[in-house]
């Protein structure tokens, strides 16, 4: 049964009449591999399989290949006897150390946890998030697609909107001020899958493997800014006092501050992004290898510049226009090129050569 429902949320498309409740099934799962790991037992490969057959964690394995980090960060911080191989990963600080700072949190939070997914089974703020994300998507495009299935589990302070379903950290949702706008930002990723995908279905797609490493670039850059607008953007301009009202989170506080002051370095980031853009454009034999490149280098992933582009988008063009390219990484450099050159933007354009490397997505 478990498989049936993650071969349906991890690559289906959801219609509006058929979208499941919130999927629990992984936060359950996760306690019950907890009680066994505190109780110094190692739970069974079944047990384990249990857990990511949920459709949340099926979702990471089958997307981002995690099952193996966040197995060994539950053993790391739950099992008395792991305490070395907690501190090991600690002191490597990768992902693992990530997953466990934050899974080391939340048994004494067990109960709160529990009264907040309560609340969650009764509140359809998916609904309200969908009816948000709605205004910077084109006419129509909630009602033909329906609303996205949501798994909650754990496994860090964040969240993933994938094609089929949005994967959420319970705990993350409850230190929202307001999870409408977590889930609009999420939301926001599922519907752009959905129109991505009807355009590569039109014809209108990369062929080649250098030309799909620039358009995952280019997309990841537009898509992360246009779920930006719901849940980031009076951090862009906030004071400290300010951020410290968003979230009460003070992690997401620092990484708040770091986009804030990113977004106003943005005007030197695109001009490093038309750099390498003219580049590809010059010598496409290396455009797989400057696309890469240009993705690891990006900081915070590109989020920041994109937030510059969208805006400028918006304040120039105007909200139809961002809806209108919505699910085009192309058409949002392209608007983005419009708004730039008008007299009243004040912004960075992108210079000739680097139009000519945006356009290689599609040829």
């Amino acid at each position: 049964m478990y498989r049936l429902v993650l071969a349906f949320a991890v690559f289906g498309t959801v219609a509006a009449a058929q979208t499941p409740a919130a999927d629990f099934s992984g936060v359950h799962a996760f306690w019950r591999l907890v009680d066994i790991l505190q109780m110094q037992g190692e739970p069974t490969a079944n047990a384990w399989d249990d857990l990511f057959a949920t459709p949340g964690y099926a979702a990471l394995e089958a997307r981002e290949g995690r099952r193996s980090s966040i197995q060994l960060a539950m053993q790391a911080a739950f099992a008395p006897s792991n305490r070395r191989l907690r501190d090991s990963l600690l002191a490597a600080n990768g992902w693992t150390a990530r997953v466990i700072r934050h899974l080391e949190t939340l048994p004494p939070r067990r109960a709160v946890l529990d009264t907040f997914a309560d609340r969650m089974r009764h509140d359809d703020v998916v609904s309200r998030a969908a009816a948000r994300a709605q205004t910077l998507l084109p006419a129509g495009t909630v009602a033909r697609y329906g609303k996205p299935a949501v798994a909650f589990v754990f496994f860090l302070p964040d969240g993933r909107g994938y094609p089929g379903v949005i994967v959420a950290d319970l705990a993350n949702v409850m230190s929202k001020a307001d999870p409408e706008q977590f889930f609009a930002h999420e939301a926001t990723h599922f519907y752009w899958a959905q129109l991505s995908r009807a355009r590569r279905a039109g014809g209108d797609t990369a062929t080649t493997r250098g030309a799909r490493s620039l358009e995952s670039l280019l997309m990841k850059i537009a898509e992360e800014a246009a779920g930006d607008q719901f849940d980031k953007s009076a951090a862009a301009d906030a004071g400290d006092a300010m951020l410290a009202r968003i979230s009460p989170d003070t992690a997401f506080r620092r990484y708040l501050a770091e986009y804030r002051d990113e977004v106003r370095r943005a005007p030197d980031e695109l001009r490093r992004l038309d750099a390498m853009l003219a580049r590809i454009a010059s010598d496409t034999s290396r455009m797989q290898t400057l696309a890469d490149s240009t993705s690891r280098a990006l900081p915070l992933e590109g989020r920041p510049v994109g937030m510059y582009m969208a805006r400028a988008i918006r304040a120039q063009l105007g909200d139809s226009a961002f809806a209108a390219i919505a699910g085009d990484a192309v058409g949002f450099f392209r608007a983005y090129q419009q708004a730039a050159t008008r007299a009243g933007c004040g912004c960075i354009p992108f210079s000739p050569t680097a139009l000519r490397g945006i356009d290689l997505v599609r040829h």
